[in-house]
């Protein structure tokens, strides 16, 4: 009868510390959900606060204490189960500090790199090359090597289109003095001298403006004559001239 109580009472203990450890080990995984919870509602303040990272640890912050005080509110009555309470509370604190202050670092340069390229962008728009590889050598550590790699090509273009537009105007203004300066590579279009495609717009252009030049001078011609009946020949001449 002595050894059938011993039994007995071992298997009693058995299921009591079976029971403990269950109920303990349920009271853990509440606590981690509870914790989960709070580092969403974290992820949420963040997301909704994108312009202010390094608010986003005082924020967690003035959670935590409401975590702790709910952390004290739960009863172990192991001293491992507290043990393991304890350690994986503090594996949750470390973890998503760390998250927070990667995610707020990181933050803090894509906001850098935004307001950078709406810079460029007003740089582009007022058509000032300079300023955008300016902006582009001040802010190289914020920008991928691509984006800054491909607005440098954009100062480039916009000033070669620059360029151009001007060398467009001065055609306009001497068309027949600009072939011959186009065709020698002399003074402004020196800058085309390794450029076959651009000297040949050029080209193209005062072949053009000479050509409608002509007409009008031919229409001007006609129209003196249909309406003049005393148009001479010297009348002819002086208009040639002009």
């Amino acid at each position: 009868l002595g050894r059938q109580l011993a039994v007995t009472g071992k298997d009693i203990s058995g299921i009591m510390e079976a029971t403990v450890r269950a109920d303990e080990e349920t009271k853990l995984m509440r606590m981690q959900q509870k914790w989960k919870e709070a580092h969403n509602k974290q992820i949420i303040f963040q997301s909704d606060n994108p312009n202010d990272p390094l608010a986003w640890q005082e924020h967690r912050a003035k959670m935590l204490p409401n975590i702790q005080a709910y952390n004290n509110e739960q009863k172990f009555h192991t001293k491992e189960g507290h043990v393991r309470s304890q350690l994986a509370y503090e594996n949750w604190l470390s973890n998503t500090s760390m998250d927070v202050d990667r995610q707020s670092q990181k933050q803090i340069f894509i906001n850098r790199e935004k307001m950078t390229i709406v810079g460029l962008q007003e740089q582009y728009a007022a058509e000032n090359p300079l300023g955008i590889q300016k902006m582009v050598e001040e802010a190289d550590s914020y920008l991928s090597p691509e984006v800054a790699a491909g607005w440098l090509k954009k100062a480039d273009d916009l000033q070669e289109q620059m360029i151009f537009d001007d060398s467009v105007d001065m055609v306009d203004a001497d068309p027949k003095g600009s072939i011959q300066q186009i065709n020698d590579g002399e003074g402004h279009f020196a800058h085309y001298k390794k450029d076959r495609d651009s000297r040949e717009k050029l080209l193209a252009i005062a072949r053009s403006k000479m050509g409608l030049a002509a007409r009008e001078q031919g229409d001007a011609l006609d129209a003196k004559i249909y309406s003049s009946p005393r148009f001479t020949t010297e009348d002819l001449k002086k208009m040639e001239e002009n």
